[in-house]
């Protein structure tokens, strides 16, 4: 949940100065979360 927090942050704060970057961050957080989920359900 912190990474998710934290990666919504970095998002609002860059989304002024590039908004692709901070869709980036924020999509790698989403996969890197979705991959830890499969890992458990597994």
């Amino acid at each position: 949940m912190i990474i998710i927090i934290s990666g919504f942050v970095i998002g609002i704060r860059l989304r002024n100065m590039d908004i692709e970057l901070s869709s980036l961050v924020i999509g790698a957080v989403i996969f890197y979360m979705a991959n830890l989920f499969l890992d458990k359900s597994n």
